[in-house]
């Protein structure tokens, strides 16, 4: 109760307690007939209220609320009647874990105290592990004390695990006492709270190919992600929030060489949603720059979508990092107790440190000099970050990654004109991911399928539309008049339209639009007095300011510049420093207004945005400058 990385620990300690030459231990794994429900409530509640500790908390005023009598429990469509609800913790209840955990903790201690084994129970999965004749007498005693408890062992749901047939056989004993309760006995591999711990490499790839393998439930979301009637916005907001994560436990418990293959075809899976959401077709997927975007984190210009295959090292030595303190791996902690080269946990931790290093040499600073010595490191250098190695190794091969590519894209800048910076640079700008978290909660901040794609292909370094040939376009836009910008407009800037100043009521006047119009509905949201395209502060008429507003003691000039870092004018500049194309709008804005503003006091905000979503800096820093505060 109260651990942390609970089932982690106890999978680690589990598998490397049973591979164990030394000791040759036994596992049996127990079910409890419908646990929950069979419990009395009166103990269960007797002993909450034996807990001291949990006096000032809730739990003491909601146990007494939720199980002090019995509830009604009512039947749908029969009128109104019931049944009374007397028995057991109610699953799905709040308090429930903590009330049976509390019901059994006393049980347990009893079989540790008179038989020689360790005992790791997760909720109402027990596990016992030990000398196999040790292990047997545990289920005695279990079988003669949870009975008083009004608890019973379900054998027939039970298994136990032994991988040391070859050079041990188990006793004639053992055996008979398994199959007189119907116990399962596993040679190879079995599951243990939702992962998998077996004999050796081979046996841990079957039993993840076996469990991961049938999992109908990954299956069915991915399909149902592709459904048409799901908005693509949506659909990349659940790929990438609850898809993704769903690999995140079995990464952490599993040694990467053992989970290589299921992470690839997992992989596969989100790239392949995705890929199908945002219609990219084969040749875009083959686009180098785009296929990294995809994996990158979003603050890296991604779409967060993060490859099983690369965050697996990093997810099990930080797991084994966060389980150190466990009985079975705290000893290796001790100074002069090393892991030995021939556990199977050296050599899982050699390779996950051998494949991070391969992939962001700067690791090597995070992690110990040899496996012998990984969890005395855990113990004392990174003790108190030890959670969260897993996200520092991620973050540090993310970063290696990222700074890779750009520079990649500074030694090809002669050769494609600086396309390949300017993009990394522009979409890896400060606050250029949000849009990719917005949810779609209202209309002002839902986008189209159409208009998602399109964002989502500008942010990748793909074409508007897929397959147009650019040799069948014609030389320039028609509708500009410079010959020179005419002729490299559509052939050279695939997004021309995103920067035309000849468009009629074009991308650029449309989208400058609807960003005064949110600033305008969110500062009336405010409470702020807002003028909109003010008109007369000037001789002759011909300065209107996008906002003007007025708050306690000031009024805010506010004008709103978007510029596109991405075009042949602006791309080189763009790669030289984040969001400078938006730093060069922002100046042009303040020197058209200087004048205007001295004249009437005005306080100048422009709010300069670029076409790939990054926000100049100083519009939220002047935001929360002290005279807005009472605002």
């Amino acid at each position: 109760m109260g651990v942390a990385s609970g089932a982690k620990r106890l999978v680690h300690s589990l598998q490397h307690a049973l591979t164990d030459m030394g000791t040759r231990r036994a596992l049996l794994k127990l079910d409890v007939s419908n646990a929950f429900n069979a419990c009395d409530r009166a103990r269960a509640l007797r002993l909450l209220y034996e807990q001291p500790s949990l006096s000032a908390l809730p739990p003491w005023r909601m146990a007494d609320f939720a199980y002090a009598v019995p509830s009604q429990l009512l039947l749908q469509g029969c009128e109104g009647a019931h049944l009374l609800s007397c028995t057991g913790v109610r699953q799905g209840d709040a308090l429930s874990a903590v009330l049976f955990c509390l019901y059994l903790r006393d049980t347990l201690a009893a079989v540790s105290a008179q038989a020689d084994v360790q005992l790791h129970a997760f909720l109402d999965d027990i596990h016992v592990s030990g000398e196999p004749t040790q292990v047997v007498q545990a289920l005695l005693l279990l079988q003669r004390l949870l009975p008083a408890i009004g608890l019973q062992l379900n054998t027939r749901k039970s298994h136990c695990a032994y991988f040391h047939d070859e050079h041990a056989p188990l006793p004639r004993a053992v055996l008979d006492a398994l199959a007189e309760r119907d116990i399962a006995l596993h040679r190879d591999w079995l599951d243990v709270v939702g992962a998998v711990v077996g004999r050796d490499d081979d046996a841990i790839r079957a039993g993840v190919a076996a469990t991961l393998g049938s999992d109908e439930g990954s299956v069915a979301l991915f399909q149902r992600l592709q459904l048409d009637e799901l908005g693509v916005q949506s659909a990349l907001l659940v790929l990438r929030q609850c898809g993704v994560p769903r690999m995140n436990y079995a990464l952490r418990c599993t040694p990467p060489p053992c989970i290589a293959a299921a992470a690839a075809d997992f992989d596969a899976q989100v790239v392949g949603a995705a890929h199908s959401k945002l219609r990219l077709s084969s040749a875009d997927a083959e686009q180098p720059v785009a296929a990294q975007l995809l994996r990158a984190p979003l603050r890296h210009g991604g779409f967060g979508l993060s490859s099983a295959c690369q965050t697996s090292p990093a997810a099990y030595l930080g797991s084994l990092a966060a389980a150190a303190a466990a009985p079975e791996l705290a000893r290796y902690a001790q100074p002069n107790c090393l892991l030995p080269a021939s556990t199977q946990l050296y050599g899982w931790i050699r390779a996950s440190i051998a494949q991070l290093v391969d992939a962001a040499p700067e690791c090597e600073q995070l992690l110990p000099p040899s496996p012998s010595v990984f969890f005395q490191h855990a113990s004392s250098t990174i003790r108190r970050t030890s959670p969260s190695l897993q996200r520092e190794l991620s973050q540090q091969a993310a970063n290696s990654l990222h700074l890779a590519s750009l520079q990649r894209a500074r030694d090809d800048k002669r050769s494609d004109d600086g396309r390949a910076l300017a993009l990394l640079t522009a979409v890896s700008a400060p606050r250029a991911w949000t849009w990719k978290t917005v949810l779609p909660a209202s209309v002002e901040l839902e986008l189209t399928d159409t208009q998602y794609r399109l964002a989502a292909r500008l942010s990748l370094g793909l074409r508007p539309v897929d397959g147009v040939d650019l040799a069948a376009l014609p030389d320039g836009c028609p509708l500009c008049t410079q010959s020179r910008v005419a002729y490299r407009s559509l052939k050279d800037d695939a997004w021309h339209f995103l920067s035309c100043k000849m468009l009629t009521r074009g991308e650029i006047s449309t989208r400058h639009d609807q960003v005064a119009q949110q600033v305008r509905r969110c500062a009336q949201q405010l409470g702020i007095r807002v003028r909109y395209e003010a008109r007369g502060l000037d001789a002759d008429a011909s300065l209107r300011p996008d906002l003007l507003l007025a708050l306690p003691g000031r009024t805010v000039l506010a004008d709103v510049a978007v510029g596109h870092p991405l075009g042949p004018g602006t791309r080189r500049r763009a790669g030289t420093r984040k969001l400078g194309t938006a730093r060069e709008r922002e100046a042009k804005k303040i020197a058209k207004y200087r004048h205007l503003a001295a004249q009437h006091g005005f306080v100048q905000l422009p709010i300069a945005l670029e076409t790939t979503g990054g926000v100049w800096g100083h519009v939220l820093s002047r935001w929360s400058m002290p005279w807005l505060t009472p605002v």
